[in-house]
């Protein structure tokens, strides 16, 4: 992403929000200006996804596979029939994308079908129940060069592609499905903060689908703060899912990015085969919290270097980290203050997370002062089936301090489901 130049225009015919615009504050002028917009370029590894007139996402995609044309014929009627049935029932649905892999794609229009597919959630009496013992205890996640027990062992070292087979695909009733993940980050972040999960992955086959949301990395910016609600970002997401996902798909969030993770686990739970939740907190309905982010864009701007630091001392317990520390709080002052304002997200509910069925990975860091361990805690109970990993010598950017014990720990739980 350091290929790209600062200076960069919008994309032409766009009420581009990211333009140079001068403010009477000169401090908020003084950020804006640094701001980009996506362009009418392909850049090898990314796709530009045009959702509508100023919502373009831009998705690292690495290792592209096509859908068989069965899969895809299928995607096809299922989001016909999603537009026909919920548009007016769903306060999350919107039109979703003509599935495909191309490097710039309007999403409005889907063919209509006459047979019925599902792929959304499985419509049930009530939540699935876990019988999970409360007293169960989550598994302790120490590195090798500790000098604490070693509970789980983790190679401090990644192994290189040439010592480690490629995990292209699994082999399910002697059917060959392409194993596709998506990473999905949180607030502040982008796509570059999964990038030792990139390098990792990438080196074994996956199939890795890397959105920046809407306001972050080099995604569109529009100054709406209904643009940030959870509900329009989720959809922003289902729209990614439905054009890239396969047969079988991973979802992994990290902290909000948890959030759309649950959100996508259920409502395409046909499609999802796993879920990791690192950071991600309580099974508990979102709501938008009182303080600082209450106050005027102008004033948060000012003190967006003290909100970075204050970041930064409790988000990171390692000095060194895969990428610099800057990558995690990366926003302007207005997308970080729409953002968290418009975290209301109601159906949240521990009921609501009883019902995912994907096999489910907690990961927690150990000094994390973000997202306490008791909220994992209760995730874990929420979660039938899931199981919490913790992660020592690190906090809540856990996937950039300790990248080889997170980047193993995934990989040996997607290999445990399907051995």
């Amino acid at each position: 992403m350091s290929t790209r130049q600062s200076t960069s225009v919008g994309h032409q015919g766009i009420n581009d929000p990211l333009r140079t615009t001068k403010h009477s504050c000169s401090c908020c002028w003084q950020h804006n200006r640094m701001r980009v917009a996506p362009e009418d370029v392909t850049i090898p590894g990314y796709d530009l996804v045009k959702l509508s007139a100023n919502r373009i996402i831009q998705v690292k995609h690495v290792n592209p596979k096509s859908r068989d044309s069965l899969f895809e014929s299928q995607m096809q009627q299922f989001i016909a029939q999603e537009n026909d049935v919920s548009s007016n029932t769903s306060p999350f649905h919107q039109n979703h994308s003509t599935p495909g892999n191309s490097n710039s794609t309007s999403i409005n229009d889907s063919p209509s079908h006459s047979a019925s597919v599902n792929y959304g959630r499985t419509k049930s009496a009530g939540p699935t129940k876990s019988n999970r013992s409360p007293h169960q205890t989550p598994t302790r996640f120490k590195r090798t060069h500790t000098a604490t027990s070693v509970v789980v062992d983790v190679p401090s070292k990644v192994e290189s592609p040439s010592h480690k087979a490629s995990l292209t695909t699994v082999r399910d009733n002697k059917e060959e499905k392409p194993l596709t993940i998506f990473m999905l980050h949180g607030v502040g972040g982008s796509s570059d903060v999964w990038q030792a999960q990139i390098d990792y992955f990438q080196s074994r086959g996956y199939e890795l689908i890397v959105p920046d949301f809407l306001g972050h990395g080099f995604s569109s910016a529009p100054k709406e703060p209904k643009a940030y609600a959870f509900s329009s970002l989720a959809q922003d997401i289902l729209q990614i899912f439905d054009k890239y996902c396969k047969k079988q798909s991973i979802l992994i969030g990290h902290s909000y990015g948890a959030s759309f993770a649950c959100f996508l686990a259920r409502e395409r739970e046909h499609l999802v085969s796993h879920l990791v939740l690192i950071s991600g907190g309580s099974p508990t309905p979102l709501a938008p919290q009182p303080g600082i982010f209450q106050l005027p864009v102008c004033f948060l701007q000012c003190c967006h270097p003290l909100l970075k630091q204050i970041f930064g001392k409790h988000a990171f317990q390692s000095e060194k980290t895969y990428v610099p520390k800057e990558k995690a709080f990366d926003i302007p002052a207005y997308v970080l203050k729409y953002t968290m304002v418009g975290q209301k997200w109601s159906e949240g509910s521990f009921e609501y997370h009883s019902s995912i069925s994907a096999s489910t990975l907690l990961i927690h860091g150990e000094h994390d002062q973000l997202i306490c361990i008791q909220d994992e805690e209760e995730m874990l109970l929420a979660v039938p089936g899931s199981k919490l990993i913790i992660v020592s010598d690190a906090s809540h950017m856990v996937i950039m301090e300790q990248p080889e014990a997170v980047n193993q720990v995934i990989d040996d739980f997607i290999k445990e489901a399907h051995s």
